[in-house]
């Protein structure tokens, strides 16, 4: 059972290994985008916040590999509905 994944969430593609089934689970889960985004939120304040350039370093490529990841599994989710001007379906005339 799996206390991480909210019961409103998809269920996994089937041939999914566990390990990536889990870390599909994780990121359909709210809270934990939410707590995610509150650490790479509190990582972007420490990188403005240090003066030393090796702190500093290490927290922007901790706060770049943190962004990346939310961006690549959203993307890669499945069930991702695209807007009208995305999708097509829009289109101005002149009348």
């Amino acid at each position: 059972m799996n206390l991480l994944a909210s019961a409103d969430t998809l269920p996994a593609a089937g041939g999914m290994s566990a390990p990536l089934a889990f870390i599909y689970d994780l990121f359909n889960n709210p809270l934990f985008i939410f707590i995610g985004g509150l650490v790479l939120l509190g990582v972007f304040f420490w990188y403005l916040g240090s003066d030393q350039d090796k702190v500093k370093r290490n927290a922007g490529t901790i706060f770049i590999i943190g962004i990346a990841s939310f961006s690549l599994f959203s993307l890669f989710q499945q069930g991702l509905k695209y807007g009208i001007d995305i999708a097509g379906g829009v289109s101005f005339r002149r009348a």
